[in-house]
């Protein structure tokens, strides 16, 4: 019972840090979104949507005991891209936008790294090194996202790849809970923060 139990700790944790993620996306975003809905577990772990239609659809990936890095065959890649070539509309340049957020970090030039919202971002190069991983990985776990993915047309495929960015290096849970401290400072009681912050939580 023990070791199931243990098993169950990091989904736990991933619905907190949707959770958790999703109070600090509202924060964030309030001034920038006033028509926008947030959104739990609906269109995705966490989704911006207006007038009942998804505009940004974000998946969170939560690593506890060691952050890793995101290769071009990883399994946080590749199985984000799965769940949105199923409902993020990959061959529509006006769907969503796609944000894979984590604590992991991408690997220095991979694919995930040129998806980055930075003066790095190279959409081309990235479907390149996507497009070589989905034909030469040998990852059971990640086969049919893969197979997806390579079903789609050439163009169809850079307009989904284009789509998506990669917010790695993410805060945690423990770093969630300051930045949305430091959003709120301004209304907590003076000697009385820890309390209020449970408060909102």
């Amino acid at each position: 019972m023990a070791s199931s139990d243990h098993s169950a700790i990091p989904s736990v944790l991933g619905y907190q840090y949707q959770t958790n993620w999703g109070l600090y996306e509202l924060l964030r975003n309030r001034v920038s979104r006033p028509d926008h809905a947030l959104t739990l577990e609906m269109f995705d772990d966490v989704a911006w949507d207006a007038d009942g239609r998804p505009t940004d659809l974000l998946q969170l990936k939560l690593h506890v005991n060691a952050t890793g890095t995101l290769g071009n065959s990883s399994d946080d890649i590749w199985r984000t891209m799965g769940v949105w070539i199923d409902n993020g509309r990959p061959r529509d340049p006006l769907g969503p936008a796609l944000s894979l957020i984590t604590n992991s970090v991408a690997s220095s030039g991979s694919a995930a790294f040129l998806l980055r919202d930075d003066d790095a971002r190279d959409t081309s190069a990235a479907l390149m090194m996507l497009e070589s991983a989905a034909r030469t990985s040998t990852n059971e776990a990640t086969a049919k996202s893969r197979a997806k993915f390579m079903k789609l047309t050439p163009s169809e495929r850079f307009t989904f790849v284009d789509r998506i960015y990669v917010v790695d290096g993410s805060p945690d849970l423990e770093d969630i809970d300051d930045r949305v401290r430091e959003v709120l400072w301004a209304a907590m009681p003076l000697g009385r923060e820890n309390a209020y912050m449970d408060l909102v939580w």
